[in-house]
């Protein structure tokens, strides 16, 4: 498992399972000044896999090299489908960045809640995972449809 977690965890509770329209340049809304704001903008059934895409882009003031998100998955029996870690890799200062991610052996629609339990690894100059954890901002794209929760 990950290196221990020193800060507040980041919480995401929704439900899995609606394809939404992709994003658009003008859904691209710049994060808050020292955040690091990811939004699952996306998902979508692939054979054999959950395949999520996050939004994310980074205002820390300083590129990041590589980010790493420790995150377990929920049925919709409360029960722990998996932990998995996903690597947001380089996220440059001030652009945005779409990342995608098949969850190999997991239907979206059997997904209930997204815990992201913590930063596994954060680096660039002068970044560490307590400084990240610090600045992460995670939900929902406004797109997502309704009836899906957040709780941070």
């Amino acid at each position: 498992m990950a290196a221990p977690f020193r800060l507040a965890f980041a919480t995401l509770c929704f439900t899995l399972g609606a394809a939404v329209a992709p994003a658009s340049a003008s859904d691209a809304t710049p994060g808050a000044d020292g955040a690091i704001t990811i939004r699952l903008n996306q998902t979508e059934a692939q054979p054999g896999a959950c395949r999520m895409m996050f939004l994310a882009q980074n205002a820390l003031g300083a590129d990041i090299e590589r980010l790493v998100l420790e995150v377990v998955l929920f049925d919709r029996a409360h029960q722990v489908a998996a932990i998995t870690l996903l690597d947001f890799q380089s996220l440059p200062l001030g652009r945005n960045r779409l990342r995608s991610f098949d969850l190999a052996g997991r239907d979206c629609g059997d997904l209930a809640r997204l815990l992201v339990n913590g930063v596994s690894e954060c680096s660039g100059a002068g970044l560490a995972v307590p400084r990240c954890e610090a600045a992460l901002d995670v939900g929902l794209h406004e797109a997502m449809p309704a009836g899906l929760e957040i709780v941070q």
